[in-house]
């Protein structure tokens, strides 16, 4: 490399850092991997970038990648994991400590057909700043979680990503009682025909936007819990801008358990329909509430109830949200435990039972200036 100085042109030596490259393709070749894990392990220490080509590669055991690694398909690259094989099919080389920069793009993920479990198929703990994008994943069976971020990871993007047959398409999940995930991006990703569609488990400042979840499917004759956006034990959270339809239970659900509460987040801009249940449902219990949620301008028509403040939901706020045309409420607050909420200013007009139905006449509750 040269560059000019004063008249004159100086010499700068290469860094021996510089980014390794290596080429995987089935057919090989000089200097061509055959084997994506060989490509990425003689990368050596300072990371670098795998091209795999297309074709399909079978593995017997999880693809590990170190920090600063872009595995990247080019075509049609498919990754099959073994008909006998119960693993993951990619993971990030050191769970424990974390992972840093790693990128992940354009490959089709396949779960064996039968009896593999307790796996997810991209399993990436604490992994931080990485990004995961074009990515096609198909459990085929229901069993295994799509993409699963793990502990504490934080900084990642989650872009234009298919998910289809997995028990959990996309998850944001803790280890053990520690706070979760924070500051991800899940964006225009679409997750089909699994039980749950996005799931967040005690994860916080994360944005969830523009994705379309539908055709949410029941775990045999129980849907409790098939949703297509369930937050769990989740604060500081936004979810915009998603479409949520054909949920077996409810489109959108913010739940406080009995070991902790869900509270300061933003829904806004989303369309909840033809959900077996609620549009959006907010609810906790005696022990740990749901609180100072905001759902701002969202549409939830022709599900059974078009938002619903369930037990113990208590100092949130719906406002300018359309709720028309579903076979009960509008807006219905729940007796048990729910005060102090405000309902201002939304459209409850065609809904068979009443646009507003209101709990408790001493909950506090501010109702004003909707449509009926």
């Amino acid at each position: 490399m040269t560059r000019r100085m004063k008249g004159k042109v100086a010499t700068r030596p290469l860094d021996p850092t510089h980014t390794k490259t290596r080429i995987v393709d089935p057919a090989g070749g000089t200097g061509i991997d055959t084997d994506i894990q060989a490509a990425i392990d003689n990368l050596g220490g300072n990371g670098g970038v795998v091209y795999v080509e297309q074709g399909t590669y079978t593995i017997t055991s999880p693809i590990s990648i170190p920090s600063y690694v872009s595995l990247i398909g080019r075509g049609n690259v498919t990754i099959q994991i073994d008909s006998n094989s119960n693993v993951s099919a990619l993971k990030n080389s050191n769970p424990t400590d974390g992972n840093d920069r790693i990128a992940v793009l354009g490959f089709h993920i396949k779960s064996r057909n039968t009896g593999q479990q307790d796996y997810a198929l991209l399993d990436f703990a604490k992994v931080r700043h990485s990004l995961f994008e074009d990515l096609m994943i198909d459990g085929q069976q229901l069993k295994r979680a799509g993409i699963s971020l793990g502990k504490e990871s934080q900084g990642n993007r989650v872009m234009n990503c298919t998910v289809t047959y997995c028990d959990t398409g996309i998850a944001l999940m803790p280890a053990g009682a520690a706070l979760g995930p924070s500051k991800n991006f899940i964006e225009a990703c679409r997750v089909c025909q699994c039980h749950v569609g996005i799931y967040l488990w005690r994860s916080h400042h994360n944005v969830v936007r523009g994705n379309v979840c539908q055709n949410i499917v029941a775990t045999g004759s129980n849907i409790v819990g098939h949703d297509g956006i369930l937050a769990e034990e989740s604060c500081h959270n936004v979810f915009q801008g998603n479409v949520c339809e054909y949920a077996c239970e409810h489109g959108i659900y913010v739940s406080g358990t009995t070991s902790g509460e869900s509270w300061d987040n933003a829904l806004t801009g989303n369309v909840c329909y033809y959900n077996s249940r609620c549009g959006i449902h907010l609810c906790g219990n005696s022990k740990h509430g749901v609180q100072k949620n905001a759902a701002v301008g969202n549409t939830c028509c022709s599900n059974q109830d078009g938002i619903v403040l369930d037990n113990y939901a208590k100092r949130n706020t719906l406002t300018g949200n359309a709720c028309t045309n579903n076979s009960r409420y509008g807006i219905w607050e729940v007796l048990t435990g729910t005060q102090k909420n405000i309902i201002l200013g939304n459209i409850c007009t065609n809904n068979t039972s009443k646009g507003i139905k209101k709990g408790n006449a001493k909950s506090g509750t501010l109702i004003n200036h909707n449509q009926e």
